[in-house]
C-alpha cells in the first residue's frame, strides 16, 4: 500500500490525488456540475506540484521536463 512506501513524496502525490475524488463523492455533480472538469482542474494544478519544466534549455534542443517525484523501474 502507499502508507508503507518510503518515499514520502509519493505518499504527499498519493494523498493530493484522493482530493478531488473526495469532493466529487461528498457532492452530487462535482463541484464544478455534471461535467466532471473539477476534478481534471484539481489533477491539473497537482501536476504543476509535481512536473517542473526546466529554465533556460540548451539552444536547439528540445525542451526537457525534470521529474520532483523520482520514477523507479523495476529490473526483472
Amino acid at each position: 500500500t502507499i502508507g508503507r512506501c518510503p518515499d514520502k513524496d509519493l505518499k504527499w502525490l498519493a494523498s493530493m490525488m484522493l482530493i478531488p475524488v473526495m469532493i466529487n463523492s461528498f457532492t452530487e455533480f462535482g463541484i464544478f456540475g455534471e461535467s466532471n472538469y473539477g476534478i481534471q482542474f484539481y489533477q491539473l494544478i497537482i501536476l504543476f506540484f509535481v512536473i517542473s519544466v526546466v529554465k533556460n534549455p540548451p539552444r536547439g534542443g528540445p525542451v526537457s521536463v525534470e521529474r520532483k517525484i523520482p520514477y523507479h523501474a523495476s529490473q526483472n
